[in-house]
């Protein structure tokens, strides 16, 4: 491999995880979705993994902030995605004191 692929790699792995973490939080949440009754649609499907992504990357750029890292920002991450909205407003309340509503 190149060395300015190993460099990108090394220098993003953290994110590159929680991409990884939301994208299976993502699936989870929607699977969950479908067992509770859910008719399975790609659209549905689609639309519930951008929110999860979008729920795990704030967190995770949250956890950065706080200075949250390894199991724990992956729980948090894992869980932001998961849960989608609503975790992640407990999160920014709870952990940096933003208060969205």
């Amino acid at each position: 491999m190149s060395d300015s692929f190993m460099v990108f790699v090394k220098e993003n792995l953290s994110a590159l995880y929680a991409t990884g973490l939301s994208l299976y939080g993502g699936i989870a949440h929607y699977a969950l979705r479908v067992r509770e009754g859910e008719k399975p649609s790609w659209s549905s499907a689609l639309a519930s993994g951008v929110l999860c992504m979008f729920c795990g990357h704030i967190s995770y750029f949250v956890c950065g902030k706080l200075g949250i890292v390894g199991y724990d920002m992956a729980l948090v991450v894992a869980t932001s995605a998961f849960a989608g909205v609503p975790a992640l407003k407990r999160v920014l309340k709870e952990k940096a004191g933003i208060d969205l509503g």
